[in-house]
């Protein structure tokens, strides 16, 4: 059967190429590593090494404050493990920031089996709990590739990328209606420091080409982004910025450095989730001139 798979939003993105003989040797050190924290640090700093042309802790960016929360002690608090995964963190939405803001779910398949017999809706949005990057949306009841849904089930993110909050969680798919037609443009990433919000990042343009806008917390835009080309316009500010922050600001108390994801249009919103590792610490910031300047800006104490 064909499958109509489209990347998650996280993956509308600018990435280092992971391919050519240094690419190469990070994927045969990953395998054969052992799943040590020594060793994932070792990894993690190959990676960042090989993406962003240095060595980590010689500048103090995001990328940098990224990589020290992935290969630190810190990613393993219960609260960052039980957010990364996508059922789990459902029930922290609601505890810390009230009632109705998480997606909703339609259904959680804890077996290959349940996944095989499941009669999944007409329209509805297709994940593993356990994992990013993987996503299915059927909008009118498109044929679903049941292998790729069962194979899921088998994967183990921590084993590609060395994220170890993703290490022990159980593997499951979530099933979820689609919220506000899956359009990028309703997605924001408000990046949050030591429980305040520091940046939010929007989206413009289609799902196959889209660039991205950071703003500041009062929305005033830096003219920069951070994992896609950068927007040529200036999207209007949320009707419901302030709201926006405030359930960014109550999710974030707990942590020190996280991304809360919303879905917003017009005066609705829903919270999709937590990131802890923005782009695996990879990602680029646009233009490469304002690397310094975004990081302070969400690093530096208020």
């Amino acid at each position: 059967m064909t499958s109509n798979a489209t990347p998650e939003p996280e993956d509308r993105r600018i990435l280092p190429k992971t391919t050519g003989p240094l690419w190469a040797i990070h994927h045969w050190l990953n395998g054969i590593t052992p799943k040590t924290r020594r060793f994932d640090k070792l990894i993690s700093c190959l990676q960042f090494r090989l993406s962003h042309g240095r060595w980590p802790g010689r500048r103090q960016t995001l990328q940098d404050a990224l990589l020290a929360l992935k290969v630190g002690d810190e990613i393993l608090s219960p609260d960052r493990v039980r957010t990364t995964d996508k059922e789990l963190a459902k029930g922290f939405i609601e505890e810390h920031a009230g009632p109705g803001l998480a997606v909703p779910t339609i259904a959680v398949l804890r077996s290959k089996q349940e996944a095989s017999a499941y009669a999944f809706p007409r329209r509805c949005v297709i994940k593993p709990t356990h994992s990013s990057g993987s996503v299915i949306i059927r909008r009118d009841g498109e044929p679903v590739n049941i292998d790729q849904i069962t194979g899921w089930f088998d994967h183990n993110y921590y084993r590609v990328w060395r994220e170890a909050n993703y290490r022990d969680l159980a593997p499951k798919v979530i099933v979820e209606p689609v919220v506000f037609d899956a359009d990028p443009n309703t997605e924001l990433k408000v990046f949050c420091h030591q429980g305040r919000v520091k940046a939010i990042k929007g989206y413009l343009g289609a799902p196959d080409n889209t660039t991205s806008m950071l703003y500041t917390a009062a929305w005033q835009p830096l003219y920069a982004t951070l994992g896609t080309p950068v927007s040529p316009e200036i999207r209007a500010r949320p009707e419901i910025l302030e709201r926006i922050v405030e359930i960014a600001e109550k999710l974030a108390a707990p942590f020190g450095l996280v991304r809360v994801d919303f879905y917003w249009r017009g005066k609705e919103l829903f919270v999709g989730e937590l990131t802890h590792v923005d782009h695996n610490a990879t990602g680029q910031i646009f233009p490469p001139e304002a690397t310094d300047r975004v990081s302070r800006l969400i690093l530096d104490p208020v």
